[in-house]
């Protein structure tokens, strides 16, 4: 399990209460998985202010932490053969975006560096990023590599078009999506 960032809405799968435990007790979802965050992501999770603490909830990171089930890493991983993280920070200062290799195919998992594909403009930010200027950076380098080698970049949390495809000049981001990928809504 590769969580992104600590954020409820990419790691609150991550645990489970049993509806017959007595004692409510919070347990790992996958209790023989290796779940991956970036160390530093924990330490901020854990020192969260007014502003980021209503994302970060500890029953979904902590248990799986004392249950000796979370690697943490330290920057670009590969966590198995094919399957890597990369930094993309400014949504969080640790954020981290995967990409999965298949022989000469990759695909990116973006997360929340760019949450949708409406998101692709260099300038469309979220609100929720406590680094936007960060998050622009990162974006850039992100779709300058995408363009370059031809990712599918796929979207967790986009409802009409998941995945596709991009051109990206520098400045400009020209978006196909994927023929048949459609999002949620299809």
């Amino acid at each position: 399990m590769v969580d992104t960032h600590l954020h409820f809405d990419h790691c609150g799968g991550n645990t489970f209460t049993a509806p017959d435990d007595d004692e409510q007790r919070v347990q790992a979802v996958f209790p023989n998985a290796r779940y991956v965050a970036h160390r530093r992501e924990v330490d901020y999770a854990q020192s969260a202010n007014e502003r980021t603490q209503a994302s970060y909830l500890a029953h979904n990171y902590e248990p799986i932490a004392e249950a000796g089930l979370l690697e943490l890493l330290s920057g670009p991983s590969d966590i198995v053969p094919g399957i890597s993280v990369f930094p993309t920070p400014g949504h969080t200062p640790h954020h981290q975006s995967v990409l999965v290799r298949s022989g000469a195919e990759a695909a990116c998992f973006m997360a929340d560096v760019i949450p949708t594909m409406a998101h692709l403009p260099l300038p469309w930010i979220m609100g929720y990023d406590v680094e936007p200027l960060v998050t622009l950076e990162s974006k850039r380098r992100l779709l300058t590599r995408a363009a370059r080698e031809n990712w599918l970049l796929v979207s967790t949390h986009d409802p009409v078009h998941a995945f596709g495809r991009v051109e990206f000049d520098g400045a400009t981001v020209e978006f196909t999506p994927l023929e048949g990928a459609a999002g949620v809504s299809d």
